[in-house]
């Protein structure tokens, strides 16, 4: 059995609030899709591996929603 990693070895997670602000309602599943290929192109597939990313929270009627990172360095 292995023992958890002490607290200064654990990545560190960041959360992102985010909120469009326009006349059409966005679905998380949208959101997503368009998340993951903006990362990707920014980041490339070794960016995106590392960067641990989730959708944690959407509000559909309001257009906002929590996203999770994991800090990495680059």
């Amino acid at each position: 059995m292995s023992k958890p990693l002490p607290p200064t070895l654990r990545e560190k997670s960041r959360y992102l609030v985010v909120e469009f602000i326009c006349g059409v309602q966005i679905t998380k599943k949208d959101f997503g899709r368009v998340l993951w290929k903006t990362v990707l192109q920014v980041l490339g597939e070794n960016g995106v591996s590392r960067l641990n990313l989730w959708i944690i929270d959407w509000d559909h009627g309001l257009g906002r929603g929590i996203v999770k990172v994991t800090q990495f360095l680059v």
